[in-house]
């Protein structure tokens, strides 16, 4: 594999969701012109590993600014067999995880990624809006799982920890109060 991150200078749609995003919004026109119910289905791939997002993202956050995580240290009495993600480690660039630098690249890469989907989801419901289907669609945002960023030095989402086991869940429906 490649490095864990990266912050090419390109279009939105020069990743995966980004051209996501283009089908998903063609589909809306389709689907419209058909004056008929549909259930259309959009996935993302980020902000899961590799961070690979256009430099944009990236440029939102100042990495210096990153705080790192408060509790970068394994829990008391945790029995070994508890373990992060060793996920991060398949790509390239990775080698100490401990370190400050490290932590702050990985953070902000994150960072980046997650701002990189909002954006996605953002042009997808400004979609809905600007052809007349967000008063009649329901839209459901869910993740499958929480995320470590250095938190008891954990780098990943397989860990049976409180933060990998919360998820996302965004329901937007024509009259329902927030």
């Amino acid at each position: 594999r490649g490095p864990f991150c990266e912050s090419a200078d390109v279009e939105d749609d020069a990743y995966d969701d980004g051209k996501a995003t283009i089908r998903t919004i063609n589909d809306l026109i389709r689907l419209k012109d058909k004056q008929e119910p549909f259930f259309l289905a959009c996935g993302f791939w980020r902000p899961h590993l590799p961070f690979n997002v256009p430099k944009k993202y990236w440029d939102m956050y100042e990495r210096e600014e990153i705080p790192l995580a408060d509790n970068r240290f394994r829990p008391m009495n945790l029995p070994k067999e508890v373990q992060g993600s060793k996920e991060i480690f398949s790509y390239a660039c990775v080698d100490n995880t401990d370190d400050e630098d490290f932590q702050r690249k990985a953070k902000h890469g994150y960072y980046a990624a997650v701002s990189y989907v909002d954006a996605q989801i953002g042009k997808i419901l400004n979609a809905l809006d600007s052809l007349g289907l967000a008063d009649n669609t329901i839209v459901m945002f869910f993740g499958d799982h929480g995320w470590h960023l250095g938190e008891h030095n954990f780098w990943g989402k397989h860990s049976l920890m409180e933060r990998a086991t919360h998820v996302p869940l965004i329901v937007r429906a024509p009259g329902m109060k927030k």
